[in-house]
């Protein structure tokens, strides 16, 4: 039992570690609130779980995790979290008058 569930833990502990904590996105003290821990671990460890799921039932390589993980984070990024449509989209800073086309941050 413990065995069956230490890489569901470890994919949804790990995923939000490198995709807010090791890119710098979350400073390390909102990372650890608990709620935020949360949130993170809903959007990025169900996603990557979701992906694991995915490739282990259809039976595919790493072409396809890297597939189906780009077009999560295209996903997340643009429909849940809206970052791709909002032109004051805080990290997009000077560049945002810049790299905006057709309604999209293209940045």
């Amino acid at each position: 039992m413990k065995k069956k569930f230490l890489p569901i833990i470890t994919l949804l502990l790990l995923s939000p570690l490198c995709g807010e904590l090791l890119s710098s996105s979350s400073p390390p003290v909102e990372f650890f609130n608990p709620s935020t821990l949360l949130l993170f671990g809903a959007l990025y460890g169900c996603g990557a779980l979701l992906i694991r799921e995915v490739v282990h039932r259809w039976n595919k390589g790493w072409a396809s995790i890297f597939i189906l993980g780009m077009a999560y984070g295209i996903f997340e990024e643009g429909v849940v979290v809206r970052s791709f449509f909002n032109p004051a989209w805080m990290d997009l800073g000077i560049l945002g008058m810049y790299g905006r086309w057709m309604g999209v941050n293209w940045v």
